[in-house]
């Protein structure tokens, strides 16, 4: 072999041990940074840029201190969730800039601490276990108290997929001395004094103490009468139920607006009391106003075939034997009118991400003529299969009369979609101004809520109080983690490969499993773990030995045989 081979050979050795000698302290490195990278979708793993920007607001130290037992033996599943809020508060305090420390504090440890956490407002929720001492109930703390400037706020119990909002919205509400205003204005009915032990089986209609502590979350919550202009300084938002409007307090309304004032009118054409369903005509005083803006309520009422399931009278039915059994029966009852999230996905910001959304006996809203100098849009619109009923037809949830409902809004004619919520905004606003009108109240007075406590109502409520006071990044926030995707829970994988726990398992088998379980646990999280860190230096090297060897092979290839002299 040449003298030629043996250098080229030294010096592709020598070329690849100096790449691995710069590797080794670049994967050492790696290794020890808290960095994290989310491919996931839509970074469904990482903050927010609204929570970013809160951060870079910081001017003092915000000190965080988390209370949870880290001892979770018999409540294995919780870790999974449990890392991911670690990952969370990690990247908080890698975005802070060196503003945000977080100190750990273990109840299960410390009664001293455990009394701080409660008196903090921490709270403590109980599950079910099993280990070594059999079964028992496991008292788990996950909240975190927030402090700043001298001031604090709390995390009662921190759920990963709703941590960043709660924590964003917390932090706001301490960058902030003084919350910004929402200002309501209706003639609510005076709620009866509460006797201990009894409670009313609807909460009263008309009446929106609910949609107030909803509000009340991000903002500071006032009632104004809009006839003193005094009172409409300085708000975010007013929320009008317009019942029987004096001439003052309706040119109140008209004044802030075209100040450029963002108004919410709940609109009804009747007083419904859900507990009785009596219906009672509303003169509200403003539709003469609305005609102007190119807003037309309607006066009849909606009717969809997407809509809420109720229980009727139970249905008498004959069994095979003879025997006689009253069975309990749902009918779609029309006038509840379900806008399912899929009809609003491709919405306006305020319905996009949104679960469903139920009303409760809605009129239309249609735009026409709107005037120059203003922009209509549709927020919200009933599905293709609706109809319009007379406003004044029974709505007695009776198998009889639902069935003469359908009946009559089928046949009036062919079906459409609806308007139920506009916004007008423009220069005769002072173009910073917005009027939205929603053509129902039911469905967010507290005994709408109270129906419907599984529908988006809620978050649609906060997401119209966050657009109308122009914050709209916590719209994104707040429903963000309603999709995110599972997180593998290795413990639950282990137990399920081995059949489960099964009725008959004695003591010992059960912790044996369990033991397993966490075994194969901690080694998939560190393979987890290292390869993350190990992929990319690894595939460096690689890259980087093909590239040299390929040099070397275009070359004269000195080693190759018959190449040597």
């Amino acid at each position: 072999m040449s003298q030629r081979t043996n250098h080229a050979r030294r010096q592709y050795r020598l070329s690849v041990a100096l790449l691995v000698a710069c590797l080794l302290p670049c994967l050492i490195l790696v290794s020890h940074l808290d960095t994290r990278w989310d491919f996931t979708r839509n970074r469904e793993y990482s903050l927010a840029p609204a929570t970013e920007d809160l951060l870079n607001q910081l001017e003092d130290r915000l000190q965080l201190k988390l209370f949870w037992n880290k001892d979770l033996e018999g409540a294995e599943a919780l870790l999974p969730s449990r890392v991911l809020l670690e990952d969370l508060l990690d990247e908080v305090v890698a975005l802070s800039g060196g503003k945000v420390s977080v100190e750990t504090v273990d109840p299960t440890l410390d009664l001293a601490a455990a009394s701080a956490a409660e008196a903090a407002g921490v709270l403590a929720i109980q599950i079910p276990a099993s280990d070594s001492s059999g079964h028992r109930l496991l008292n788990i703390w996950q909240g975190l108290e927030m402090r700043y400037q001298g001031r604090s706020e709390v995390i009662p119990f921190a759920v990963p997929n709703e941590f960043e909002f709660a924590f964003s919205v917390r932090l706001g509400n301490l960058l902030r001395e003084t919350p910004p205003r929402i200002g309501f204005f209706s003639r609510e009915p005076e709620l009866p004094p509460s006797v201990p032990g009894m409670e009313l089986p609807l909460p009263p209609g008309r009446v929106f103490d609910e949609l107030r502590n909803i509000a009340g979350l991000r903002f500071g919550i006032v009632d104004i009468s809009p006839a003193k202009p005094e009172e409409l300084e300085n708000l975010a938002a007013l929320v009008v139920v317009p019942e029987s409007l004096t001439p003052e307090e309706l040119s109140g309304i008209q004044g802030y607006l075209e100040k450029g004032g963002h108004v919410l009118v709940l609109f009804d054409r009747h007083r419904t009391e859900p507990s009785t369903m009596v219906r009672t005509p509303i003169q509200s005083g403003i539709e003469e106003w609305f005609a102007e803006l190119g807003i037309y309520p309607s006066n009849q009422l909606l009717w969809d075939e997407s809509c809420f399931q109720i229980p009727i009278q139970p249905q008498v039915v004959e069994l095979p034997d003879g025997r006689r059994m009253r069975v309990p029966q749902n009918v779609g009852y029309g006038v509840w009118p379900l806008l399912p999230s899929e009809h609003l996905s491709d919405g306006h910001v305020v319905v996009s991400a949104l679960g469903n959304l139920h009303f409760l006996w809605a009129h239309p809203i249609h735009l026409k003529d709107v005037p120059e100098g203003l922009t209509g849009e549709v927020l919200l619109q009933s599905t293709e299969e609706s109809w319009l009923l007379s406003g004044e037809s029974s709505i007695e949830p009776t198998l009889e009369n639902v069935e003469k409902l359908r009946s009559q809004a089928i046949g009036s004619g062919p079906p459409h979609s609806y308007p139920l919520g506009v916004a007008l905004s423009g220069s005769k606003f002072a173009d910073s101004g917005l009027l939205v009108v929603l053509g129902d109240s039911d469905f967010l007075t507290n005994a709408g809520l109270a129906l419907l406590p599984n529908s988006g109502n809620r978050d649609f409520a906060a997401n119209l109080f966050d657009w109308l006071s122009q914050d709209a990044a916590f719209i994104g926030l707040r429903t963000r983690g309603n999709d995110l995707p599972p997180i593998r829970n290795f413990f639950k994988e282990s137990v399920e490969s081995q059949g489960g726990v099964q009725a008959n398992y004695k003591r010992e088998e059960i912790e044996t499993l369990e033991s397993e379980a966490r075994t194969y646990q901690r080694s998939q999280q560190r393979l987890w773990a290292w390869g993350n860190v190990l992929v990319a230096p690894v595939l460096l090297l690689l890259l980087a030995a093909a590239h040299f060897m390929w040099h070397a092979r275009r070359g004269r290839k000195p080693w190759s045989a018959g190449e040597g002299r």
